[in-house]
């Protein structure tokens, strides 16, 4: 890929997470939560 497209494509850090609210899970810790078994993408 050239480097003036990857250039255009690169993200800021701040485009890579999303703010929560602590408050919007049902958990308090991720060791409350079953394994997950399926496949992500």
């Amino acid at each position: 890929m050239p480097d003036s497209i990857a250039a255009n494509l690169r993200l800021a850090p701040h485009a890579l997470t999303r703010p929560f609210s602590a408050e919007q899970f049902s958990f308090a810790t991720t060791n409350e939560l079953e394994p997950f078994r399926g496949v992500l993408g």
